[in-house]
């Protein structure tokens, strides 16, 4: 578990890799009780959110590590600004024929990010788009608000 630990901060940090896009799967497991850095909050939000694509009996979405990296650079940018808003999105990761994103700031759990997009019709619609199959969460901490950013296509 370390060393997926390890390989997943990697992939959700390291920005100068995205000609290195590639599919990996995270494993399916329950949200970690102690998330203290942003990769593995991150996870954690991926996890939850495929937690909730369970229970309405649609297909987990695959870790994709280039929407992930692009996700990670929407919360760099959303986190420097007063309101979140949803910039333009150009996602050069896929078939980008359709891309879906989350935004989120707030002092709390990974679960509670998607208990919050879950409230949301149109985060809501994100999560549960049958179409989408593949997914990546980015998040950055500032202070004691994290940011996050997740993408599907």
């Amino acid at each position: 578990m370390i060393a997926r630990r390890i390989r997943i901060a990697v992939t959700c940090t390291a920005l100068t890799a995205l000609s290195a896009c590639a599919n990996a799967t995270l494993p399916n497991s329950s949200p970690s009780q102690d998330a203290t850095s942003a990769a593995a909050y991150a996870h954690d939000v991926f996890v939850a959110v495929n937690a909730e694509r369970t229970v309405a009996s649609l297909t987990p979405l695959e870790w994709d590590d280039c929407l992930a990296e692009e996700a990670l650079k929407r919360a760099r940018q959303a986190a420097g600004t007063d309101e979140l808003q949803h910039e333009a999105l150009l996602v050069s990761c896929g078939d980008g024929e359709r891309t879906g994103e989350n935004l989120s700031r707030l002092n709390g759990t990974p679960a509670e990010v998607v208990e919050r997009w879950m409230a949301s019709a149109g985060h809501e619609a994100n999560i549960m788009d049958a179409d989408f199959s593949v997914g990546g969460v980015g998040c950055v901490e500032a202070g004691s608000l994290t940011t996050c950013s997740m993408l599907e296509q």
